[in-house]
Protein backbone atom coordinates (compact mmCIF):
# COMPACT_ATOMS: atom_id res chain seq x y z
CA UNK A 1 0.00 0.00 0.00
CA UNK A 2 2.64 2.28 0.51
CA UNK A 3 4.03 1.63 -2.79
CA UNK A 4 1.00 2.98 -4.68
CA UNK A 5 0.86 5.93 -2.67
CA UNK A 6 4.22 6.86 -2.86
CA UNK A 7 3.49 6.26 -6.76
CA UNK A 8 0.31 8.46 -6.79
CA UNK A 9 2.23 11.46 -4.70
CA UNK A 10 4.87 11.42 -7.79
CA UNK A 11 2.38 11.33 -10.44
CA UNK A 12 0.43 13.82 -8.76
CA UNK A 13 -0.16 17.28 -9.96
CA UNK A 14 1.51 19.16 -7.54
CA UNK A 15 4.76 16.71 -8.09
CA UNK A 16 4.70 17.41 -11.78
CA UNK A 17 4.63 21.04 -10.97
CA UNK A 18 7.47 20.75 -8.88
CA UNK A 19 9.44 19.15 -11.82
CA UNK A 20 9.04 22.29 -13.66
CA UNK A 21 6.20 21.79 -15.71
CA UNK A 22 2.46 24.31 -15.56
CA UNK A 23 -0.99 24.69 -16.45
CA UNK A 24 -2.34 26.48 -18.10
CA UNK A 25 -5.90 27.96 -18.49
CA UNK A 26 -7.93 30.16 -20.21
CA UNK A 27 -10.57 32.97 -18.69
CA UNK A 28 -13.54 30.36 -18.05
CA UNK A 29 -11.09 28.11 -16.52
CA UNK A 30 -10.59 25.76 -19.47
CA UNK A 31 -7.18 24.19 -19.41
CA UNK A 32 -5.34 25.01 -22.96
CA UNK A 33 -3.89 21.88 -24.20
CA UNK A 34 -2.99 23.21 -27.78
CA UNK A 35 -0.67 26.25 -29.11
CA UNK A 36 -3.52 26.02 -31.62
CA UNK A 37 -6.57 27.00 -29.10
CA UNK A 38 -4.53 29.90 -27.68
CA UNK A 39 -5.83 33.27 -29.40
CA UNK A 40 -3.62 36.17 -30.09
CA UNK A 41 -4.76 38.87 -27.50
CA UNK A 42 -6.27 36.00 -24.84
CA UNK A 43 -5.57 36.53 -21.56
CA UNK A 44 -4.57 33.26 -19.89
CA UNK A 45 -3.69 31.98 -16.21
CA UNK A 46 -0.59 29.82 -15.87
CA UNK A 47 -0.04 27.82 -12.28
CA UNK A 48 3.30 26.83 -11.89
CA UNK A 49 4.63 24.89 -8.52
CA UNK A 50 5.22 28.03 -5.93
CA UNK A 51 2.00 29.79 -7.64
CA UNK A 52 0.27 31.06 -10.69
CA UNK A 53 0.29 34.12 -13.04
CA UNK A 54 -1.54 36.15 -15.85
CA UNK A 55 -0.63 37.06 -19.33
CA UNK A 56 -1.71 37.87 -22.67
CA UNK A 57 -1.06 35.73 -25.84
CA UNK A 58 1.08 37.09 -28.39
CA UNK A 59 1.14 35.65 -32.02
CA UNK A 60 -1.11 32.81 -31.25
CA UNK A 61 -1.70 29.59 -33.53
CA UNK A 62 1.14 31.28 -36.01
CA UNK A 63 3.51 30.90 -33.95
CA UNK A 64 3.37 26.82 -32.42
CA UNK A 65 5.92 24.49 -32.11
CA UNK A 66 5.58 21.17 -33.76
CA UNK A 67 3.73 19.21 -31.04
CA UNK A 68 5.99 16.53 -28.76
CA UNK A 69 5.43 12.90 -29.50
CA UNK A 70 4.99 11.19 -25.79
CA UNK A 71 7.35 8.92 -25.41
CA UNK A 72 6.68 5.26 -24.74
CA UNK A 73 6.19 3.75 -21.30
CA UNK A 74 8.78 1.10 -19.97
CA UNK A 75 7.70 -1.88 -19.57
CA UNK A 76 6.59 -2.76 -15.42
CA UNK A 77 8.91 -5.57 -14.13
CA UNK A 78 7.54 -7.64 -11.72
CA UNK A 79 9.12 -8.80 -8.88
CA UNK A 80 9.32 -12.59 -8.83
CA UNK A 81 7.91 -14.38 -6.04
CA UNK A 82 9.96 -16.85 -3.97
CA UNK A 83 8.61 -20.60 -4.53
CA UNK A 84 6.98 -21.57 -1.28
CA UNK A 85 7.38 -25.02 -0.55
CA UNK A 86 5.39 -25.19 2.59
CA UNK A 87 2.34 -24.33 0.99
CA UNK A 88 2.51 -26.86 -1.08
CA UNK A 89 1.40 -29.38 1.75
CA UNK A 90 -1.81 -27.18 2.30
CA UNK A 91 -3.19 -29.67 -1.13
Amino acid sequence: AESLERELIVAGPASVLARGYSVTTAADGSVIRSANAARSGQPINTRVADGSFRSVVEGGEKNAAPPIQPAALPARRRRAKPDAPEQMKLF
